[in-house]
C-alpha cells in the first residue's frame, strides 16, 4: 500500500516458514486441612521444538529446541472470608534442563 509514493505496509507470508510448536502440561493438587487452611503444589513441564533454520539444540538462540521444568508449592491461610495470608515457593530449573535450579519465595496477603 502506498500514499504519495511511501510504502506504508508490506506482507510477507514467507517470514516464519518453520513452525513453532510449544508443549505443555502441568498437574496439581490441593488439599484443605481445615476450612480455613489450605496446600497446594504443582509441577509444570514445557518442551519447544525448534523452530530455527539449523534446527539447534542449545542456548545459542531463543528458537533453539529446549525444555522447562517448574515447580510450585503455595500454603494459604484465610483469616476473615476477604483476608488471607498467603506463602509460595517456586522452583525451578533454566531452560535446556541446566543442572542448576532457581528458588523463589513470595509471602502476602490479599
Amino acid at each position: 500500500m502506498t500514499i504519495g509514493g511511501y510504502v506504508l505496509s508490506a506482507v510477507n507470508n514467507t517470514a516464519f516458514s518453520i513452525n513453532k510448536i510449544l508443549e505443555y502440561s502441568w498437574a496439581g493438587v490441593r488439599y484443605a486441612f481445615n476450612p480455613k487452611f489450605d496446600v497446594t503444589t504443582a509441577y509444570y513441564h514445557f518442551k519447544q521444538d525448534s523452530f530455527n533454520a539449523n534446527h539447534c539444540s542449545n542456548t545459542s538462540a531463543s528458537a533453539c529446541s529446549g525444555l522447562f521444568h517448574d515447580g510450585s508449592f503455595v500454603a494459604d491461610y484465610r483469616w476473615t472470608r476477604r483476608f488471607d495470608t498467603y506463602g509460595a515457593s517456586i522452583t525451578r530449573a533454566p531452560p535446556m534442563a541446566s543442572p542448576r535450579a532457581f528458588s523463589t519465595r513470595l509471602t502476602g496477603r490479599r
